[in-house]
């Protein structure tokens, strides 16, 4: 979980990305350092120790056309995303990337 965190809050602080939005983490992400996320995921990913892998990093990527999808827009989509693959009660955040021709964003669960 560390890694693909670090990625996402490095693009940030490069201005290269912006956390749009956190599912089930009880305040707004803007004001939780990474800290306070790693934290969040941290309960969850202790419950099953069976499991190797605590950690689900998905771009969901558009054509380059769509550049100026609004932010809303891209939240509904991301959750919506993650209803479908039944990853909706689980606490993730969504970031939107401006580093490639193409917007796409970035979901951490």
């Amino acid at each position: 979980m560390l890694g693909a965190l670090r990625y996402n809050e490095n693009k940030v602080e490069k201005g290269q990305a912006v956390c749009l939005v956190g599912n089930m983490f009880g305040f707004d992400v803007h004001k939780l350092t990474i800290a306070d996320k790693i934290e969040r995921f941290a309960e969850p990913s202790g419950r099953n120790r069976k499991s190797k892998t605590h950690v689900v990093h998905i771009s969901l990527n558009f054509a380059a056309n769509e550049r100026n999808i609004e932010k809303e827009v891209l939240i509904d989509i991301a959750n919506t995303y993650m209803e479908m693959i039944g990853f909706g009660n689980q606490p993730y955040l969504v970031y939107q990337h401006f580093d490639s021709a193409h917007p796409h964003v970035h979901i951490l669960s």
